[in-house]
């Protein structure tokens, strides 16, 4: 999850090498990748526009677990999924998988 950020959301300008799998941007200032040079920046990232009452629980009470209604809930972004509506099994925990990495 990269999001809200006062300038780019991964800027490559200064690293040597640099590839962008499987991340969660929007709402950075200046845009969310540049300075990847010939690599590509379209890798499994998830750009779509939305806000973070939208994608996370309670952003003022510092719950960044990603809300079970939210579009990416269950492919694990953020630190954690809130648990599934209704009481049943907890979304992904969180990060890089499998199956959101294309290693199926």
């Amino acid at each position: 999850m990269i999001t809200g950020n006062g300038a780019w959301g991964i800027d490559g300008q200064s690293a040597a090498r640099i590839v962008a799998i499987s991340n969660r941007l929007r709402d950075n200032s200046s845009g969310n990748i540049t300075g990847l040079s010939n690599y590509p920046d379209d890798m499994s990232n998830f750009t779509t526009d939305s806000d973070d009452p939208t994608e996370y629980v309670n952003v003022a009470g510092g719950d960044y677990r990603i809300k079970n209604t939210a579009a990416i809930w269950g492919q694990g972004y953020g630190v954690e999924d809130e648990p599934a509506a209704g009481g049943g099994g907890g979304g992904d925990t969180g990060g890089l998988t499998r199956l959101n990495a294309g290693l199926n």
